[in-house]
């Protein structure tokens, strides 16, 4: 369980840090929405 919470936090950092990133590159910051497609695009790229 605990690990569980933690495999989550962690993953949950990863898609906050991403989701900067992809406002960065795209200027997306305003929309939520373009943020988190741009989270799951890069999801595909691995």
């Amino acid at each position: 369980m605990v690990f569980n919470k933690k495999r989550e936090f962690l993953a949950w950092n990863d898609f906050v840090r991403l989701n900067n990133d992809a406002a960065k590159w795209t200027k997306a910051s305003r929309s939520s929405q373009l943020a988190i497609d741009g989270y799951w695009r890069s999801l595909a790229k691995w």
